[in-house]
């Protein structure tokens, strides 16, 4: 299995060496929590490889522990991005919109985006969303947590395991593509909610 963070102020052209380095630092030591594999740059992305993990037969408490990895680094990345740049609303000087304030609409992607790619690709899925609300509240100075919901291979109408992602933070469970239009559709089945 392989995750893709797309992180275009990092790797992308006039990216500041620093910003560089900071991303790299934080990639490096989501590689080292969850175990697993890191390559790249190639472009804007990096991967993350997995091994078995989310494969069938793989372990729902070690997917947990890598999928908790991987969202801590992707809000780590948009925290580090909103710290250089700022908040419009919160800084006089902010130059990052707040994700509810821009036209990004939900819809389903591959790829892990962080906030400039986000963006840019104008539309998310709930790993983005999240992570991006995410750094926005913690740059704002509240604590915020990842949260998934997931159903079960043997319950799901694909045969494999599904997840959702909320953040709990100042206004408790946000479920940011529910705002930006996911449809009850993709989140009819019923989930089993895991906190931490």
């Amino acid at each position: 299995m392989e995750i893709v963070f797309d992180l275009p102020h990092a790797f992308g052209p006039g990216s500041s060496p620093e910003e560089r380095t900071a991303v790299v630092d934080l990639l490096k030591r989501c590689a080292r929590e969850c175990g697993c594999g890191l390559s790249g740059p190639k472009g804007t992305q990096v991967a993350f490889q997995l091994g078995k993990a989310f494969s069938p037969g793989s372990s729902p408490r070690e997917n947990a522990r890598k999928l908790y990895a991987l969202l801590g680094c992707l809000k780590a990345i948009n925290l580090a991005y909103i710290q250089r740049r700022g908040l419009v609303g919160v800084d006089a000087y902010g130059s990052v919109v707040p994700t509810y304030d821009t036209p990004v609409y939900y819809d389903r992607t591959i790829v892990w985006d962080s906030i400039p790619a986000l963006q840019a690709r104008g539309y998310g899925d709930c790993k983005s969303l999240a992570c991006a609300i995410g750094a926005e509240y913690e740059y704002r100075g509240y604590k915020t947590m990842p949260v998934h919901r997931y159903v079960r291979a043997e319950d799901s109408d694909t045969g494999q395991m599904q997840y959702h992602i909320l953040v709990l933070g100042p206004y408790g469970f946000e479920d940011m593509s529910k705002v930006k239009g996911m449809g009850y559709h993709e989140n009819a089945a019923p989930l089993r909610q895991r906190v931490g």
